[in-house]
């Protein structure tokens, strides 16, 4: 499967855009005032013409989906090594009382017979 080209990923975000502020109920002029952000920004971003970053994270917030910026979240990964290093570590026998064995008898002393 081949990747999309940047332009239509750029205009996939566009229409995402728009379709959410349309479902929300809110007009252009509503996003751009709950967001402060311009109109014409607005416009520009749902038109995938213009804007930046913190324009888009400001007008996810205004139209309530910033839980799909959760993608994007980088999780903590354990690399192989830590991995084995805390393998090590784990405990592998329960400690308690220790048997002790008892001493072997002296060579010279007379073996009972059976």
């Amino acid at each position: 499967m081949e990747a999309p080209h940047p332009s239509e990923l750029l205009q996939n975000l566009a229409s995402f855009l728009k379709e959410e502020r349309l479902r929300s109920n809110l007009s252009q002029d509503q996003v751009a005032h709950l967001s402060g952000l311009s109109r014409k920004t607005i416009t520009q971003l749902e038109n995938g013409k213009g804007g930046n970053l913190e324009s888009l994270i400001k007008v996810l917030d205004a139209i309530k989906r910033l839980d799909v910026w959760s993608v994007f979240e980088v999780k903590p990964m354990i690399s192989p090594l830590q991995l084995a290093k805390l393998a090590r570590a784990k405990r592998k026998r329960a400690t308690g009382t220790r048997i002790v064995k008892p001493k072997p008898l002296p060579a010279n002393l007379p073996r009972p017979k059976f």
